[in-house]
């Protein structure tokens, strides 16, 4: 008997703290307004509806301009000069369906060790991008000299860039 009492005790007990939490005004488990959420950004892929991505060029920006097309995993040019002590841009057009940047090193050869810590002292690291698209690099002043740009995957693409 004690037990069937212990037990209808219990269930009066939780009755009436149940009808206690809702009369003032809930269990406190019920949701309260929902936090928002910051939505990643998307990447639409260009479609034939839509355009490829770009990079556009800085309307004010007066300096001088090289443009560079990558198809078929070449370089439109081999070699191009540029002013000292000058900013400069390049406008990187990828035709290909796969990822290049554009890198610039010092010196007239194309590196010996592409790993990350061979890569540390470039003078321009251009971010990876798929094709077909268009990105506008704003490279800073380089000294006098020669230098080497590159595409680090792809070995056949480099040429030299003559800063006078």
């Amino acid at each position: 008997m004690n037990t069937v009492r212990s037990i209808g005790i219990g269930l009066i007990a939780a009755f009436v703290l149940g009808a206690a939490l809702i009369a003032c005004g809930g269990s406190g488990l019920e949701p309260g307004p929902t936090p928002a959420v910051a939505t990643p950004a998307t990447v639409v892929p260009p479609t034939a509806t839509t355009a490829p991505p770009t990079v556009a060029p800085d309307p004010t920006f007066a300096g001088q301009v090289v443009e560079i097309v990558a198809k078929d995993r070449v370089f439109s040019v081999s070699t191009f000069q540029v002013e000292a002590g000058k900013p400069f841009e390049v406008r990187f057009e990828n035709q290909d369906p796969y990822n290049h940047a554009f890198y610039i090193v010092a010196g007239d050869a194309y590196p010996a060790d592409l790993s990350d810590q061979g890569l540390l002292h470039v003078a321009f690291r251009g971010d990876y991008f798929a094709g077909p698209a268009t990105m506008t690099h704003h490279v800073a002043a380089l000294p006098a000299g020669i230098y080497t740009f590159l595409c680090p995957p792809h070995r056949p693409m480099e040429g030299t860039i003559i800063v006078r």
